[in-house]
């Protein structure tokens, strides 16, 4: 079976409710089977409702079979190389990777040699870190200089206690809401605004990400508001 079978398309659409044959596509492919999913899914329907993107249809793509699980930043990548090798793909299609890059804490070598790979093979990472939640509390009213700032520490060092890691936690008190599971991780979307304004307080080069406060997964969405 292939990786890739089940790509859903969220993209514009007429007032009569046809679909609006996008210029392009931006193929997107996440880490996390949970949380990015619930965050994505709203905010391109958001996007879609205000007439955005323009010229650009959001594609995601489910991992299936064998690869339901490749989570891992490399598997990633592999999963794109397969995505550019699909009929349906055309050279002014993009490819999107987001994906938490803790897994790297020990490895900064590692963590640019992906990164290099990517620009290689014309993937764009996106990346957090430690991991997602990061972006989401930049949602909040003053998410940064509330949540953020004053336990730079503890996000940084991403302790896990029981089997939940310090940002997990750190963002359940902070909404009430479990961000592995919870549907309403979607209302935040409609403050992408203010995440995209608060991410500025932190690092957004993703290849500065290993040990800092990071998100690029603004950036992203600035993309899609342009494209």
């Amino acid at each position: 079976m292939p990786p890739l079978n089940n790509i859903e398309v969220w993209g514009r659409r007429s007032d009569l409710g046809e679909p609006i044959e996008p210029r392009r596509r931006l193929y997107l492919l996440y880490e996390g089977d949970h949380t990015e999913r619930l965050y994505f899914s709203p905010l391109v329907a958001l996007l879609n409702r205000k007439g955005l993107p323009k010229y650009l249809a959001v594609s995601r793509c489910d991992r299936t079979g064998d690869d339901e699980g490749a989570s891992n930043p490399k598997s990633l990548l592999e999963l794109a190389k397969t995505v550019m090798e699909e009929d349906a793909f055309s050279e002014e299609d993009e490819i999107a990777v987001v994906f938490d890059a803790d897994i790297y804490s020990h490895d900064s070598s590692g963590y640019l040699e992906l990164l290099r790979s990517c620009e290689n093979v014309g993937v764009d990472p996106y990346v957090t870190f430690p991991a997602f939640e990061l972006f989401l509390l930049l949602h909040l009213e003053d998410g940064y200089e509330r949540w953020i700032a004053p336990h730079e520490a503890e996000i940084l060092e991403n302790r896990k206690t029981g089997k939940r890691r310090y940002l997990d936690r750190l963002f359940s008190e902070a909404t009430g809401m479990n961000p592995k599971g919870n549907p309403h991780i979607g209302d935040l979307a409609s403050s992408y605004s203010a995440a995209c304004e608060q991410e500025g307080s932190i690092n957004q080069d993703a290849s500065q990400a290993i040990g800092r406060l990071t998100s690029t997964v603004g950036l992203l969405v600035q993309h899609l508001l342009e494209s």
